[in-house]
C-alpha cells in the first residue's frame, strides 16, 4: 500500500472515530506525503455514509467536521477540509436531515446581529461563523471557504450568481475573489460581486462603504468598481475607495499603478496617479485631485485610525462603525470643525477623553453607546 492510499485508508478510520493513537500519529505523519487534490471525495461520503444510523444526526456530523478541522490547521489542507464538508453535506441532502451545520452555513433569511454575512441575488443569507472554516457552496460545487473573517473563492460557479457581503459594525473582513483580486473591507461596508467574472466583458463591483483593492490584472477584461455616480475602472493595482452614505464625497486613493474615473457627465476618465486622491463632490459632480501620503488613508486595515481634514461629527460616524456603539450628541458646532488626529489602535474611551479635552465637551460612556453634552 502506498503512502496516497494508507493515508486515504487511514482518514476514513479518522472520520469513524474508529483508530487508535499509532494511527493518529501515522496519519498525521503522512499529512506531508500525499496528494490532498487527489483524495476522492467518494471515499470520504462512503466514510461518512457508514457511521451508524443511530448516530447519524447534527451532533455526530458536527464531531466528523471539527475532528479534520483539528488535522488541517495548514492552509495547504484547505481542500482536504472542503471535501469533508462537501461530502457531509451531500449526506445531509441524501439523509433528508435539515439543520445548520457548526450552527451557521445554512443559507437562511434574516439578519443576525453583529454577524459577518454573505447573501445571493435572492436575498437568502449566509451567517458567517468567524470561529470555523467552513466551505462555500453553489449548487452542488464547493467555490471556496471562510477562514475566519477571511472569504476566498478559489473557482468560479457555471452560472452568473451575485453575491454581495455586509460587513458588521466593530469588524472587518478580507474578500479573495475568483479572478485573483484581494478586497479588504472595512466596518460598515458592503460589496456585490459577481461569482463568475467569465461570462462578462467586465469584472464589475459595486461598493457602499469603504474597501481597499488589490486588482489582479487582467488587460482583457477591466475591474471596475461602481460607487453611487462614480465609477473607477482599473486593469490591475492598488486603491482605496471610501464612500459611507452620510460623506459628501467619495475619496478614491492610489497607492500603486493607475486608474481611471468616470462620472455621469464624463466621456473620457479623469487619471488618477499613485499617491494622490481624488475627492468627487457629489453635490456639484466634480473632482478635485491632490498629492498625499497614501498611508495615512489605509492605516485601518492594519486597525490604525487616522484622520485628516475630518469633522468631528464624521469621526463620531466612523468611531460608532469602528466599535459599534452609538454616540449621540445635539451639538451642531461639531460639523464644523475641521479635525487632524492620529490615535492609531487606541480604545474608544480614550479618544473619547482626548476629544473631550481638546474640544471642551463633557460625556457618559457605556459599552454600547456615548452620549456627548
Amino acid at each position: 500500500m502506498n503512502n496516497q492510499s494508507r493515508f486515504e485508508y487511514l482518514l476514513e478510520k479518522y472520520i469513524q472515530d474508529n483508530y487508535t493513537s499509532e494511527e493518529f500519529d501515522e496519519l498525521l505523519s503522512l499529512t506531508n506525503l500525499v496528494d490532498i487534490d487527489r483524495i476522492d471525495t467518494d471515499i470520504l461520503l462512503n466514510a461518512t455514509a457508514s457511521l451508524p444510523a443511530d448516530q447519524l444526526d447534527k451532533h455526530q456530523l458536527n464531531d466528523v467536521f471539527n475532528r479534520i478541522q483539528k488535522l488541517t490547521k495548514a492552509p495547504r489542507f484547505y481542500p482536504l477540509l472542503y471535501k469533508v464538508a462537501a461530502a457531509i453535506l451531500l449526506l445531509i441532502t441524501f439523509s433528508g436531515l435539515i439543520y445548520t451545520l457548526n450552527s451557521e452555513i445554512f443559507l437562511q433569511s434574516g439578519y443576525k446581529d453583529g454577524a459577518l454575512v454573505i447573501a445571493d441575488q435572492n436575498g437568502k443569507q449566509l451567517i458567517i461563523d468567524e470561529t470555523k472554516v467552513l466551505p462555500i457552496i453553489s449548487g452542488s460545487d464547493t467555490i471556496g471557504y471562510n477562514h475566519g473573517n477571511k472569504i476566498e473563492y478559489t473557482q468560479e460557479p457555471s452560472v452568473k450568481v451575485f453575491n454581495t457581503i455586509q460587513v458588521p459594525y466593530g469588524k472587518k473582513a478580507e474578500l479573495t475573489l475568483a479572478d485573483g483580486s484581494h478586497i479588504y473591507l472595512n466596518s460598515g461596508s458592503s460589496l456585490r460581486y459577481p461569482l463568475n467574472f467569465s461570462l462578462s466583458k467586465e469584472r464589475i463591483v459595486e461598493l457602499n462603504g469603504e474597501a481597499f483593492f488589490e486588482v489582479a490584472r487582467n488587460e482583457k477584461k477591466p475591474f471596475m468598481v461602481k460607487s453611487g455616480d462614480l465609477n473607477v475602472k482599473v486593469l490591475g493595482t492598488k486603491f482605496n475607495v471610501n464612500s459611507y452614505a452620510e460623506k459628501a464625497h467619495i475619496n478614491v486613493v492610489l497607492t500603486e499603478g493607475s486608474v481611471g474615473l468616470y462620472t455621469s457627465n464624463d466621456q473620457k476618465p479623469q487619471l488618477l496617479a499613485p499617491s494622490q486622491i481624488a475627492s468627487y463632490e457629489i453635490s456639484s459632480q466634480s473632482i478635485q485631485i491632490d498629492k498625499i501620503n497614501t498611508d495615512d488613508y489605509t492605516a485601518w486595515i492594519n486597525n490604525r485610525l487616522i484622520y485628516k481634514s475630518e469633522t468631528l461629527k464624521g469621526i463620531f460616524s466612523d468611531l460608532e462603525r469602528q466599535f459599534n456603539v452609538k454616540i449621540s450628541s445635539s451639538r451642531e458646532d461639531f460639523s464644523q470643525q475641521a479635525v487632524n488626529a492620529n490615535f492609531g489602535n487606541d480604545s474608544l474611551e480614550n479618544i473619547i477623553k482626548y476629544l473631550s479635552k481638546v474640544y471642551g465637551f463633557e460625556f457618559e460612556i457605556d459599552e454600547k453607546s456615548v452620549e456627548i453634552r
